[in-house]
């Protein structure tokens, strides 16, 4: 059987991985591990796959891929492109997976070794990346880093606004990198986007919440495309109406978003785009009936409001 293995996968490698099933090898495994996430990425960015639970099941709904979550590679030896074998460790058992090729992702790492930014009084941090504030400037007076290198979420329409804090700063404006909105989307099939809170963050963070969660099936659009897998869901605070977080994976969900997030941006509560007339079919339109439908409440409990966390059914 030509089996073809990933290994060690960041999340932004999911991508990579819906390329590589398209070339239908006849097995495809993947060895997943939570810590492997881009350390510089948004934090939810590692965790919201797992807390969805179905990405990768959706992503692949038909056979012959295999998932091996949280697994610890212990050996592998071989020549991808023509025989590979991995041992890898999970729950305390021990796997063999032999297969043909081996993709290993393991995220990024800042160019700045060796360019000679000391002697420029440009300071690093432990782990490569150049120390800014929140106006982008460098321990230099006078120079200022943007993008990746200046540890960034590593995303190229963060970029483009680091460009605009920066070009801000030198003009006498106020634009900071504290506090930005940075939305994401992996363009996979279907698409996966995220911006604001994930419920894991709001649990860890004891923050209360409300959660709105229809399936893409509810998206008349979606129907019509005869693309209905995946999911909607978004974060909206108990004590009011502000939307916490939201989260798309389906088709068009990076479209999707920026409709939700102009409304955080902003400020709106989540009934405005409840009650808009929006255009019908459109897959913005499945926002009527996410934010429409029962929510469940996550409530902070008296006893930790980090990590304990109630939850009901509610009307909202």
């Amino acid at each position: 059987m030509r089996t073809r293995t990933k290994v060690a996968v960041p999340i932004l490698a999911v991508a990579v991985l819906v390329a590589w099933y398209a070339f239908r090898p006849e097995r495809l495994v993947v060895n997943r591990r939570v810590d492997e996430a881009m350390p510089n990425a948004p934090g939810a960015l590692a965790a919201q796959p797992l807390e969805s639970g179905r990405l990768y099941s959706i992503l692949h709904p038909t056979e012959g891929v295999d998932f091996v979550l949280k697994p610890r590679i212990n050996r592998a030896s071989g020549k991808s492109g023509q025989s590979v074998t991995v041992l890898l460790e999970q729950n305390g058992l021990t796997k063999t997976v032999e297969g043909s090729h081996v993709l290993v992702a393991t995220g990024r790492t800042p160019n700045t070794q060796g360019i000679g930014l000391e002697l420029a009084g440009v300071e690093l941090s432990h782990s490569g990346y150049i120390k800014v504030n929140e106006n982008l400037q460098t321990t230099a007076p006078g120079v200022w880093a943007i993008g990746e290198v200046a540890g960034s979420p590593q995303f190229t329409h963060v970029s483009v606004d680091d460009f605009r804090v920066v070009y801000a700063s030198i003009t006498g404006g106020k634009r900071v990198t504290t506090g930005r909105q940075n939305p994401f989307c992996l363009f996979t099939d279907p698409e996966f986007a995220r911006i604001g809170l994930s419920e894991k963050e709001a649990k860890r963070q004891g923050i209360a919440y409300r959660l709105f969660k229809i399936p893409m099936n509810a998206v008349m659009r979606a129907t019509t495309l005869s693309e209905t897998r995946g999911f909607l869901k978004a974060l909206v605070e108990i004590e009011g109406e502000h939307i916490l977080g939201f989260t798309a994976l389906g088709v068009g969900a990076g479209e999707i978003i920026a409709s939700v997030q102009i409304a955080m941006t902003s400020g709106l509560p989540y009934t405005t785009l409840r009650d808009s007339i929006l255009t019908h079919p459109t897959l913005v339109e499945g926002l009527i009936p996410l934010f429409s439908s029962s929510a469940s409440k996550a409530e902070s409990t008296a006893k930790d409001n980090r990590t304990g966390l109630l939850r009901k059914r509610v009307s909202h």
